[in-house]
């Protein structure tokens, strides 16, 4: 019988890696929120971030993709790049989807124990991770990202898999269809503002049609940008009125679905429990009208709580990256860890006998 070898050394300083589509949140797991946000991306001169503040930017290139790893070669570059500022030999948790492909674990594992000589190793769930941020194990997830949108239901602490949705909608659909209509930001100058933009003067209204954003955005430099009308937001909750659509539901009618294989308790306390994470989750208004769209398609008016982040954290799209980082401070976590000598002797099959793959 095989039993896991105990990390006997404190975990209270574990490194936790979010990797979303749209930035990459790094901290210890000691910290409050994380240390580092870049955009998950590499340039010709370095880490992205570095290029924020220049007036042109240098060739972009994403590893992550629709919240996928599309190339580990560019992980790879980005980790060379900022194990300047940090090593990796502490013992390192990665949270991850719930759709993520065990061969995208796999040459993540390669990368941290062959590359960066990680001491330990263990991937934590996104959505469990969103749930444990808010201090629940039971609890519904709504992650409204840059690069993908889902729904799952967390139980005991686990995702269940095979009822998570996975939906078309995301953040990244709808800032390529925010113009900013100026002629002086670069790439990534634009995407920051874009992202500034929906968390800061886009608002959803209570009922459909009542979406609402601010004509004009100042720049820092006192530069008055053009932002246009961003009407596809409504094409969460309405989605066969809009350019961008759901496929054939709503966010609703989605999460009605995913509660339908579960007993009637768990359908009780997961309503009470709703998570939304994610850039988009930032957007004023956006948890009353997931409240009120949930209550009217399961018909339970004043039964659907949305959860708040009471723990301090003001950015919603660091809740993953928060519950991973509490995960990681708990030592008895040297449990379920998978060590560099564990991986030695069994390989990638070690990440199966776990359960995390």
């Amino acid at each position: 019988m095989e039993y896991p070898q105990l990390i006997t050394q404190t975990l209270q300083n574990s490194l936790v890696f979010d990797f979303g589509s749209y930035t990459t949140k790094i901290g210890d797991s000691d910290s409050p929120e994380p240390l580092n946000i870049f955009p998950s991306a590499v340039t010709t001169t370095g880490l992205i971030g570095d290029a924020l503040t220049r007036n042109t930017a240098p060739e972009i290139q994403y590893f992550m993709k629709n919240g996928e790893l599309t190339d580990s070669d560019l992980l790879e570059v980005f980790l060379t790049q900022y194990q300047k500022q940090q090593n990796f030999q502490q013992p390192t948790l990665i949270t991850t989807p719930f759709f993520t492909p065990k061969q995208q674990k796999f040459a993540q594992a390669q990368l941290f124990f062959e590359k960066f000589d990680s001491r330990a190793l263990y991937f934590y769930d996104s959505e469990a991770a969103s749930a444990a941020a808010g201090g629940l194990t039971n609890a519904i997830n709504i992650d409204l990202g840059y690069g993908k949108s889902s729904i799952s239901c967390i139980l005991d602490g686990k995702t269940l898999h095979n009822s998570s949705i996975l939906m078309n909608l995301n953040g990244e659909l709808i800032m390529n269809n925010l113009d900013l209509k100026s002629e002086k930001l670069n790439l990534i100058q634009s995407m920051q503002i874009k992202t500034d933009i929906l968390a800061v003067v886009a608002r959803i209204g209570e009922e459909a049609g009542q979406c609402q954003i601010q004509n004009e955005f100042p720049l820092p430099d006192g530069t008055i940008i053009q932002t246009g009308i961003l009407s596809e937001l409504e094409g969460f909750f309405s989605p066969s009125t809009q350019k961008l659509t759901l496929g054939n539901n709503s966010l609703q009618f989605n999460v009605f679905s995913v509660l339908q294989a579960l007993p009637d308790f768990s359908q009780k306390e997961l309503l009470m429990n709703i998570i939304p994470t994610g850039g988009l989750s930032n957007i004023q208004n956006i948890n009353s009208r997931i409240r009120t769209e949930v209550e009217q398609v399961c018909g339970l008016a004043g039964k659907v709580r949305i959860n708040q982040l009471n723990n301090g954290i003001t950015r919603k799209d660091c809740a993953s990256w928060l519950g991973g980082s509490i995960l990681g401070s708990l030592s008895i976590f040297g449990y379920l860890w998978v060590s560099r000598g564990e991986w030695d002797e069994f390989g990638d099959s070690i990440f199966e006998r776990r359960g995390m793959v």
